[in-house]
């Protein structure tokens, strides 16, 4: 695919996934007795995910060419520090949009969104990945299917030629047979 369609599908799945994610986290405060308000926050937390996931995949982008050990460092601590950024930004926008309710507890807060926010963006990488190497395997099998294709027209290219000069040769040979005759 070309680069252009490339970017305009991760830019579709990017907003479809983290839209659906604050929906349904919307949904689930809701279910659990919080206010119509709760979808304020719900809201900041999708789009500072859609704002980190977009820098970690440039991360990602920069370093993909590289070796493998690098490329899993990279993406370990790239996901590792996106996650911790993320519990950051969803106990921030708490503070942010309710400054009288929310009791601010220090790292203890962090500490708690850690392993929500760790999961959620180690579950983007994991899909960006899986996503980057299906399209990958997709365009290999593309690639061998073209190559396959051409060798078969050159086979029959090929016998084509070898037909064609015995034809010719068969021909003059039965002509120069009836001629004697």
């Amino acid at each position: 695919m070309p680069i252009k369609s490339s970017t305009r599908l991760f830019w579709m799945l990017q907003l479809f996934g983290w839209s659906m994610f604050g929906i349904s986290n919307a949904l689930t405060g809701w279910l659990h007795g919080k206010s119509v308000a709760y979808l304020w926050p719900s809201v900041a937390y999708t789009v500072l995910g859609i704002v980190i996931t977009a820098g970690l995949r440039q991360l990602f982008k920069r370093v993909w060419t590289r070796p493998m050990p690098v490329l899993l460092t990279v993406a370990i601590a790239g996901t590792a520090v996106s996650g911790f950024l993320f519990a950051m930004g969803r106990v921030h926008s708490f503070m942010w949009l309710y400054p009288t309710s929310w009791k601010y507890e220090g790292w203890r807060d962090y500490l708690y969104e850690l392993p929500f926010s760790m999961y959620v963006i180690v579950a983007w990488t994991a899909s960006y990945f899986g996503i980057k190497y299906y399209r990958m395997l997709q365009k290999q099998k593309e690639a061998a299917l073209q190559a396959t294709a051409t060798a078969h027209e050159a086979q029959l290219k090929m016998l084509r030629y070898q037909l064609n000069p015995h034809f010719l040769f068969n021909t003059l040979n039965a002509i120069s047979t009836l001629i004697l005759d």
